[in-house]
């Protein structure tokens, strides 16, 4: 039970990620847009590996046509689960003839997107920097509300073609927790909660896991942004491998359990 949840929640986390942070497993009011926050892109056959609960996380819907019967349907069941749907219109390189043309046909598919779907949900644009630069010159941001910069991110751009797991279990209780560190050789890190006691609230949050804070031995007066986690039973957390984390004492006796894992990059063939 707890491997195919496991795998199931990590699908869907995987199958894109804009930048560097982690998925917070707690209701909260939707943001406007935004093009530096994680958001997921899916096929629409892919909506059952979606978590039952998403927290007013964006979530992307690939279509081949504004007209796709299914959509409604799809946007039903992510705003059922907490989730904002939106479009995700990709544009290649291979996709140019002249700049001009693409950016009229971009904008003209963008306008019976609108049409078909409403204003509500939220369409993003994915296009390589080159691409994206020359249509923003062209007033795309007129018909867009995302145009992801993913690719100039040292943490997307650094994505590696093929990878592994290193996986292992924790377990904790009383003053028991683990130190600010980091993983130096993987990609992506992770933390699977299997088994948790009663834990503190945002005030108090003993047995979160906290993201941002180095280690104290580094030199320096820099005050470093914390990022406090609130774990879930059952939920999966994401966060860069270069990200300090450490995790704080319960405080009780009864075990914190959970299975954390790292995705490195496939070893070089020879």
């Amino acid at each position: 039970m707890t491997n195919r949840r496991l795998y199931a929640q990590l699908s869907a986390a995987f199958v894109w990620l804009w930048c560097g942070q982690s998925v917070v497993a707690q209701p909260r009011p939707l943001d406007p847009p935004c093009g530096a926050c994680i958001n997921i892109t899916i096929a629409a056959g892919q909506l059952l590996l979606l978590p039952e609960t998403l927290s007013g996380l964006t979530v992307l819907v690939r279509i081949t046509a504004p007209s796709d019967p299914g959509l409604p349907t799809v946007f039903d069941e992510i705003r059922r689960r907490g989730g904002r749907p939106g479009l995700a219109v990709v544009v290649s390189e291979q996709a140019v003839t002249t700049l001009d043309r693409l950016a009229f046909d971009v904008k003209q598919t963008l306008t019976e997107y609108r049409a078909a779907v409403g204003s509500s949900p939220v369409i993003a644009v994915v296009a390589p920097a080159v691409v994206r630069v020359a249509l923003l010159d062209r007033g795309l941001a007129a018909y867009a509300d995302l145009l992801p910069t993913h690719d100039r991110h040292p943490f997307i751009a650094h994505r590696p073609a093929e990878i592994y797991f290193d996986i292992w279990g924790v377990v904790t209780s009383g003053a028991g927790h683990q130190i600010p560190h980091i993983h130096p050789s993987a990609w992506l890190s992770g933390v699977f909660w299997a088994e948790l006691p009663a834990l503190g609230p945002r005030e108090d949050p003993r047995g979160w896991l906290e993201l941002g804070g180095p280690d104290r031995a580094l030199p320096g007066d820099v005050a470093f942004p914390v990022r406090a986690i609130e774990p879930r039973l059952g939920w999966v957390a994401l966060f860069p491998s270069y990200l300090y984390h450490h995790t704080l004492p319960t405080g009780v006796d009864e075990a914190r359990v959970s299975v954390a894992f790292d995705v490195l990059p496939f070893p070089a063939r020879a």
